[in-house]
């Protein structure tokens, strides 16, 4: 593949394993990856980092539902009769799958996200909470997709503007809720769990663990290059939206920049907070 080539389908890529392409782009890729020996290189990596991020090292052959949606929907594209298409879909499904295009990858990609990174319980240390008067274990932490897998961002970590934020959290202090927002030089939110329309905080099961939440962030879109702290606040009853554009012009008014606010100022004394930085890079 050409580099003007590597530099138009690279990203494209990215989109269609995060489920961001429309119907037909999404053909167009996927023909393209179909001949393309770099660019299939990087969707096994791509869709690998995506598995075992969710499920672990054990999830690396386990192909989930919505790959199978994603699949389905281009092979049966080119299957002419019903009888075509019910034969078509397992056989092109597994050979597109198959383990031995997915084997070579295993291992480089098992050291990107680096299973003990996953699956240990997060250590106070790591993760500083404030703002509440009962402080009970929790966690969140931050990763970077690209095309070179995934990088687990520990404080002041950094992550491109054309690459994917991914969070996961570790519930062990048994909140019910839990709000998950960025902050930028604007003060204006970034909503990452709840996303809009909703504006209450989602609610959460007791985990030990990391546990993902919500979908990867594009951060292409609504961010720009420079710093954005990333707040998790933990609650046994909901927070609004509305408390949270408060608190933020709060800061705004205070000429409190992104570094120095380490909380939000909201008014209330039934939760705990958490937050740290990543630099975006151009």
């Amino acid at each position: 593949m050409s580099a003007s080539d590597q530099d138009l389908f690279a990203p494209l890529v990215q989109q269609m394993v995060a489920g961001e392409l429309a119907d037909g782009k999404r053909r167009e890729v996927f023909t393209h990856v179909k001949g393309c020996a770099s660019c299939q290189s990087l969707y096994n990596r791509l869709v690998l980092a995506e598995r075992m991020l969710h499920g672990g090292p054990k999830a690396a052959f386990t192909i989930s539902a919505f790959e199978v949606e994603q699949v389905a929907t281009l092979v049966l594209d080119g299957a002419t009769s019903s009888a075509e298409k019910m034969v078509s879909l397992p056989q092109r499904i597994f050979a597109w799958f198959s383990p031995p295009r997915f084997a070579a990858a295993v291992g480089v990609v098992a050291l990107m996200i680096a299973a003990p990174y996953l699956l240990r319980q997060p250590s106070q240390s790591e993760f500083q909470s404030r703002g509440g008067a009962d402080v009970r274990a929790s966690a969140l932490r931050a990763f970077c997709l690209n095309a070179s897998g995934v990088a687990s961002l520990g404080p002041s970590g950094s992550c491109g503007i054309g690459d994917r934020l991914k969070l996961s959290i570790s519930n062990s202090g048994k909140f019910s809720h839990l709000f998950l927002v960025g902050m930028q030089a604007d003060h204006e939110p970034r909503w990452y769990a709840p996303v809009p329309p909703e504006t209450a905080s989602i609610s959460v099961a007791t985990t030990v663990g990391d546990t993902p939440v919500g979908g990867a962030v594009q951060l292409s879109v609504n961010h720009e290059p420079g710093t954005l702290r990333i707040f998790s606040i933990w609650s046994d009853s909901p927070v609004q939206s509305s408390e949270i554009e408060t608190a933020m012009e709060t800061l705004k008014r205070e000429n409190r920049t992104v570094k120095e606010s380490e909380r939000l100022p909201l008014l209330r004394a039934d939760l705990t907070q958490q937050s740290f930085v990543i630099e975006i890079t151009p």
